[in-house]
């Protein structure tokens, strides 16, 4: 009913439009509110993430699982992500230029220092034309004797775009080539991003936080496969993705995995399904 409404206005504001001005726009998508992922069919899901918003339309709170419920805290370019359970202690703060994330530092507890706070993680994000590229990762290790080592990874991820999409992401010694199908447009309200992974489950792959990371996928994935660097004649795993619609609603997906063994020989295999919610 909403497209009707939207094409009968529209051929109204056709009517008596004087000028380009005043030509209609689409109605914006509901944002996402829920993602549900099962592996194998099971009853119980392998993880659940509940996202619920500010009258402005951000981020207010996210829950994983039912019990891990975090809030997001927004000052000028900075946004302050603190668990509200005693047994979080983490938190995650995102530095933004442009409405875009360039840095994320994540602070946690020293047990050898009396719990003081202290940057564990500390990620730089860097864009070309608007599309991350590259990830340098600053840890900070602490030691027994009440000191601190830091290891600095200037090219911890790294990121190839071909045609508006995510091709690739490299990590070191390892690496997953992600293909496209050219009808399947990515719907502006669903968050998918190529993230540092090497598995198909997690929710890091669909929090609305991934419209803050630049430029998201023109399409959506249709296969996508890791190997070892430089030896790339070898598949380690492979997943085919497959989506289901409802308008412009992104409401499930499926993943199937198949995972190889160092002979490059097929062996376990899991199917991961996905259901998305919307704000109604």
């Amino acid at each position: 009913m909403k497209k009707y409404l939207f094409l009968l206005f529209a051929g109204i504001a056709g009517l008596v439009s004087c000028g380009d001005d005043d030509k209609p726009s689409l109605p914006e998508l509901n944002k996402l509110t829920k993602v549900t992922c099962y592996k194998n069919n099971s009853l119980s899901p392998e993880f659940v993430l509940d996202i619920t918003y500010t009258s402005e339309g951000q981020i207010a709170y996210m829950t994983e699982n039912n019990t891990e419920k975090k809030q997001f805290l927004y000052a000028g370019n900075t946004i302050l992500v603190a668990g509200l359970s005693a047994e979080d202690v983490t938190s995650t703060e995102y530095t933004l230029s442009n409405k875009t994330i360039v840095r994320k530092k994540v602070s946690d507890k020293n047990p050898y220092k009396g719990n003081e706070i202290y940057v564990r993680d500390d990620y730089k994000y860097g864009y070309r034309n608007g599309n991350l590229v590259q990830t340098s990762w600053t840890a900070l290790i602490p030691k027994s004797d009440g000191k601190y080592e830091t290891k600095q990874y200037n090219e911890a991820e790294l990121y190839t775009w071909e045609n508006g999409n995510a091709v690739r992401f490299t990590e070191y010694t390892r690496e997953m080539v992600y293909e496209y199908g050219t009808g399947n447009i990515r719907p502006l309200n669903f968050p998918f991003r190529v993230i540092a992974s090497f598995a198909p489950t997690g929710m890091e792959q669909f929090t609305p936080l991934n419209l803050q990371y630049g430029t998201l996928n023109r399409n959506l994935p249709s296969r996508a496969y890791w190997y070892n660097v430089p030896d790339t004649s070898v598949k380690q795993a492979e997943y085919t993705y497959s989506f289901s619609m409802i308008g412009d609603y992104i409401t499930g997906m499926t993943i199937m995995e198949q995972i190889y063994s160092v002979d490059g020989k097929a062996g376990e295999t899991n199917t991961y399904s996905y259901t998305f919610e919307y704000a109604v």
